[in-house]
Order: C-alpha cells, then structure tokens, then sequence
C-alpha cells in the first residue's frame, strides 16, 4: 500500500484487471463481496504489499482474555502484534508461513500488554513533564488524553449500561449494580470491542488497519458506533474493512466501496474481478 496524506486524500492500490491501480478515497475502504469471493485473500495481498506498514486484524482471532496482563515494552509487544514475533521481522510468523487467511491469531494478550505499557509511558511522560515545569516555577500542563482514556470514552459509547477499568494490570467491566467482572467473563461482542479498539489504538499514526470481518461478534446497534469512534481517535490512519454485510458496508457512508465479484489462482498467480464504486 502507499500512503500519503494531501488534501485529506488517502491511497491504497489494488490489482485491477491485472494491473496495479492507485484508488483514492478522502475516507475509510469496504471491501464487500460474497463469501468465497476472495476478499480475505485480497486483504492479504494487500499486507504483503507493504507488509512493514499494514496490520491486518484477521477474521480468526481469538478472544481467550488473561486474567493478569504481564507488561512488557511497548515496542516488544507491538512487534509481537504486527509479525507475530517479538525478534524477527517476518509476517511468515504470524501467519504460520503461508495460511494468511486461515491461521486462528491468538495475540489478545499481546494486545493488552502494548495498552497498559502505552499508558505507562503516557504517565511517565506526563510525570517527567511536571516536574520540569516545578523546577522552573512554572504552570503544569493540561492533564492529557491518554489511551486508557480513549478506551474508556469508545467502551461508553458503545456499552453505556456498564463501565470499564483498565488497572493494575487487568481488564475488568462493572454493572450499574456495582457488580464487576473480569474481560474472561465478559460476553464475547465486549470482549472483541476491547480487543479491536485497542488493537487500533496501539497502532502507530500513518498505518494501513485492514480489519477482516469488523462485524463478528457485535450487534448492529453498537457495530457503527464502534468505528466512528474508533476512526475518529486514528485520523492519520487508512481503514480498510472487509465484509460481506451489507448493512455495516453502508454504514460507512464516506468510505470507498470496492465490489469483489470474483477470484481465481492458477499457478500462484492471483487474480480478481473487481469493481470500485466511483
């Protein structure tokens, strides 16, 4: 994928009739089709493309939350995210060398460790900041943002009848009785929303997140909300979402719609049959 950012305009290029086509979109992309149509091994082609640049969230992705997150670096876990290992740049990791479409990504520990190591740093900095400004005699800065605030401003929007903590190193929802639970006993669509809102929360600006199957899990009434408020905390990033739901492809009204009709391998040469709605 090459990106680049001008005049709000975003790009991805996708094979075309055979040819590698540039198509631009002042949004987000759906990539609908029927199933079997081969969209999934689109997104993949897709990844490998620029794969340094590209986190694709597979459509199976396990959702088996610790109970206690072990924090690492951020860095160490991000690596772990986008190749699947913490020391060998390779997607081939990840992927299980070749099943790009079939391999159960099991990371959702991985995804936690880079939000509460995240948000260390995030304290650490602002700390450090303060102090500085101590010793010079000066105004504290404005208490900012951090990622476990975006967190808990998307779960509100989404699941406003409970509240989340992020603390101490564990994931925990609380009713309106009071009554909290943990993320391994929360129901699967509040567990795969923490697992998506992180995973993008965690990626680094300017990045491609190709997100397979963004439905799986959730209901309708929260699907949409879900990704408004998760695209407006990533601004700089190109959203790719590939579906075949029609219900949540016209949910996102500005996004460009790419139709895949069709697709055909013969002898490692993959080929698409591809319309883009203008």
């Amino acid at each position: 994928i090459n990106w680049y950012k001008t005049s709000s305009m975003k790009q991805i290029t996708l094979p075309i009739n055979g040819v590698n086509t540039p198509i631009q979109s002042e949004h987000s992309y759906v990539i609908i089709g029927a199933n079997g149509s081969g969209k999934s091994h689109l997104g993949a082609w897709i990844e490998k493309a620029d794969s340094n640049n590209v986190l694709r969230i597979s459509a199976q992705r396990a959702l088996s939350v610790p109970e206690y997150i072990t924090v690492r670096s951020e860095k160490t876990a991000w690596l772990q995210i986008l190749y699947g290992n913490e020391k060998n740049m390779d997607k081939g990791y990840k992927w299980a060398w070749g099943n790009e479409t079939t391999k159960l990504v099991d990371d959702y520990n991985s995804v936690l460790e880079a939000v509460f190591a995240r948000m260390a740093n995030e304290k650490d900095k602002y700390f450090k900041l303060c102090r500085q400004c101590e010793e010079k005699n000066i105004d504290k800065p404005q208490t900012p943002q951090i990622i476990v605030d975006k967190i808990v401003d998307i779960w509100n929007s989404v699941f406003p009848q409970r509240s989340i903590i992020l603390d101490d190193n564990t994931v925990k929802a609380k009713t309106d009785k009071n009554k909290e639970y943990l993320a391994k006993q929360m129901s699967d669509g509040e567990r795969v929303a923490i697992y998506l809102m992180s995973q993008c929360l965690v990626a680094p600006e300017n990045i491609s997140i190709i997100i397979d199957e963004p439905e799986i899990h959730l209901h309708k009434a929260i699907m949409h909300k879900l990704w408004d408020k998760i695209e407006e905390y990533c601004p700089t990033n190109i959203f790719i979402y590939i579906t075949h739901d029609l219900d949540f492809a016209s949910s996102r009204k500005d996004a460009k719609k790419i139709w895949v009709k069709s697709y055909n391998r013969e002898n490692s040469i993959e080929k698409w049959d591809i319309q883009v709605n203008r």
